[in-house]
């Protein structure tokens, strides 16, 4: 009988395989000791940990009866991509609150019980509170609306 479980088994190696191309990374910035750490300290010992725990998946998938991957559902792939998207080519030009609303609600059609008028809730708050924590209290540079420096 075939074992292991296809989805753990990939979504442990890809948690692996991150976690060591990070922490080999982090090694360029002096890692220190635990006395006197370094700036690669912590990024180090994150990204170790990851791959510990990406290799803990693999193998416990490929110990359990074996059940097929599901097929990837394509809707909410590409919602969250086109949302993504459109976030970044509206960012400067639209301004963080017009580029929060339509991440936001693109991103919400994901899922097919999406109601309208609850996306542009959730959208509104989101975007007022983006406003709020990354141009007035980060003062990150971004324009808030399109008319705007």
């Amino acid at each position: 009988m075939a074992r292991g479980n296809v989805q753990d088994i990939l979504s442990g190696l890809l948690f692996l395989a991150i976690g060591l191309i990070g922490a080999v990374a982090s090694t360029a910035y002096d890692i220190g000791t635990a006395r006197q750490m370094g700036p690669g300290y912590m990024p180090v010992g994150l990204f170790g940990i990851m791959a510990v725990i990406g290799a803990i998946i693999a193998i416990r998938g490929g110990l359990q009866q074996f059940t097929p991957a599901p097929t990837p559902a394509l809707r909410p792939l590409l919602m969250v991509l086109v949302a993504t998207g459109a976030f970044a080519a509206l960012i400067r030009t639209g301004g963080l609150f017009l580029a929060t609303l339509v991440l936001v609600v693109t991103a919400s059609f994901a899922d097919h019980e999406a109601r309208l008028r609850e996306a542009l809730i959730a959208a509104a708050a989101l975007a007022i509170f983006a406003a709020l924590v990354f141009s007035v209290g980060l003062g990150v540079p971004l324009p808030l609306w399109p008319w705007s420096d």
